[in-house]
């Protein structure tokens, strides 16, 4: 009779929220904070040890105008270090969350949003 060992320590699994859940989740965020009239949107690419994801700001009045805020990279194994822009890397989900809240709050991320939500009220008045 074979018995099976196990070479497996004692652990209970731990959620972790990955850097694309939390991009989805500020896009949905911006989407309900403009009444539709923008959309935040997130695109991605995963191939071997690499998940690359784009944050970007959509007008739907716009012919879908899209502009790219910035894209992050990760290892889906470990999720961190995330690398923002090729240049920003952050060690953990706090940092992160930290970085991408400066990124959303920074002046020329409102300029863009202002700017494409005035001419995308234009644009639904001519409908």
């Amino acid at each position: 009779m074979n018995d099976v060992i196990d070479l497996w320590p004692d652990f209970t699994p731990v959620t972790v929220r990955s850097p694309k859940t939390i991009l989805k989740e500020q896009a949905e965020l911006l989407s309900q904070k403009t009444n539709n009239i923008l959309k935040g949107e997130i695109g991605f690419v995963s191939a071997y040890d690499e998940t690359t994801v784009g944050f970007s700001i959509t007008s739907p009045y716009l012919n879908n105008y899209k502009y790219q805020l910035f894209h992050i990279k990760y290892n889906p194994a470990t999720l961190y270090p995330v690398t923002i822009d090729g240049i920003t890397i952050c060690e953990d989900e706090i940092t992160f969350k930290e970085r991408i809240k400066e990124i959303l709050r920074d002046q020329h991320t409102i300029k863009v949003i202002n700017s494409l939500y005035s001419q995308s009220l234009e644009e639904t008045e001519n409908v």
